[in-house]
């Protein structure tokens, strides 16, 4: 929820290596696309091996926000993660540090969660604490809960709660 960034950056060149030992590294590039913005690259390696994933990914981006082109987004961010899955419950730990050079704001955020299955379907718990500083400072604490119940291959019906703890008031989601 921090990141201006977009899940994807138009007009790049992507590049997967083929998986080597259960390890798969991409590298996605984009040209400047406006006078002083530079090229934006965002890396990623993933490894697979039995029950454990581990991964690391990265990336500067640099672009003018919109609506407002006052000033050029410059982020940089750092993700590592991992999953093991004990059968009876998969785990989950996960930590992003971000930077956003135009706002000047550092945020840092922890997330931990698990899936078990029942039945057909699987319960979902997750937490996670972004903790931001630098020109401004806050504190978001969100917590969820769920339970997803596959209808086909393509199908799922799901269940969640949610709450978002913010410094100004707190909300749910149902």
């Amino acid at each position: 929820g921090y990141m201006a960034q977009d899940t994807a950056l138009p007009n790049s060149v992507s590049y997967a290596t083929p998986i080597l030992g259960g390890t798969v590294a991409t590298v996605n590039v984009q040209a400047s696309e406006a006078a002083g913005l530079g090229t934006n690259v965002n890396l990623s390696a993933v490894h697979r091996s039995g029950p454990l994933l581990l991964a690391v990914a990265g990336g500067r981006v640099k672009h003018a926000p919109s609506p407002d082109p006052a000033g050029a987004q410059d982020e940089r961010f750092v993700m590592i993660g991992g999953s093991y899955d004990l059968q009876v419950v998969r785990l989950f730990a996960q930590y992003t540090d971000h930077k956003d050079g135009l706002a000047n704001l550092k945020t840092k955020t922890p997330h931990i969660g698990l899936t078990a299955p029942v039945g057909t379907g699987q319960i979902q718990l997750a937490w996670a604490e972004s903790k931001t500083s630098g020109a401004a400072s806050s504190k978001r604490t969100t917590t969820s809960a769920g339970y997803v119940h596959p209808l086909s291959k393509r199908t799922e019906l799901y269940v969640m709660v949610a709450n978002d703890r913010v410094p100004v008031g707190t909300a749910q989601s149902y």
